[in-house]
């Protein structure tokens, strides 16, 4: 129905914009290929945070958060301890043949042992296809 995507932060002075996973119009099941990759933005991180929104509108504005998106979930990445700026991590939304939206994240140095994985409140109306 709308974009779907994850909160990232830009630049140095950390501006929040979504970066879009999954297009308005995408065939379901959505299953990417691979990961997107994102990194820790400073030293010392224990973990990771991952909000995924839903667009409100038909072409959203990725930096108008509070208006052109709503928050639909999230899943948190616990990297064991302290890690390094600019770790380096892997991210993916997918979209079951069910209709059910599950985000999934991952160290990419320790992509089995570490994915994270939680559905969302998202609610797939076959009728929208």
């Amino acid at each position: 129905r709308r974009d779907l995507g994850i909160r990232y932060l830009e630049g140095s002075d950390r501006r929040p914009y979504v970066g879009v996973h999954i297009e308005a119009g995408s065939e379901i099941p959505f299953v990417p290929e691979g990961f997107k990759r994102s990194m820790t933005s400073r030293p010392g991180v224990t973990s990771s945070s991952y909000s995924v929104y839903e667009a409100t509108v038909e072409h959203p504005n990725r930096y108008a958060i509070n208006t052109d998106w709503r928050h639909i979930g999230e899943v948190l990445l616990d990297h064991g301890g302290p890690v390094p700026e600019g770790t380096l991590c892997e991210e993916r939304l997918v979209i079951e043949e069910d209709g059910t939206l599950r985000i999934e994240a991952r160290k990419q140095n320790d992509p089995t042992h570490s994915l994270v994985r939680a559905d969302l409140d998202w609610e797939f109306d076959e009728e929208d296809e």
